[in-house]
């Protein structure tokens, strides 16, 4: 109930207040796949857990997903995530080196 008219708000009405308020909110829907994940990890151990400055480098991602992403995902694999960016640079030095000669 709001205090000043003392009427239940629906939740169309609520909805529609929203909007108003934040008119260029739209959801956005991410696909997160192994490169996300990767870039999380990255971005975690860099900044700690400062979810809406890693979501600033994540096209904007709500901080929220972000945040449950690397607590129900990543975090319980981090060690396979850990061998797949190693893999990854070694790939990158051995393509580097294949191109030096």
């Amino acid at each position: 109930m709001t205090e000043r008219t003392g009427r239940k708000s629906s939740p169309k009405f609520l909805s529609l207040k929203y909007k108003s308020i934040r008119p260029n909110y739209t959801k956005k829907y991410h696909t997160l796949d192994l490169d996300c994940d990767i870039k999380i990890f990255k971005l975690y151990e860099e900044r700690g857990d400062d979810w809406s400055s890693i979501s600033k480098e994540m096209d904007d991602m709500d901080p929220i997903k972000i945040r449950n992403r690397y607590y129900s995902h990543i975090f319980k694999r981090q060690n396979l995530i850990k061998e797949e960016i190693q893999a990854r640079e070694k790939a990158e030095k051995e393509i580097s080196k294949s191109k030096e000669c």
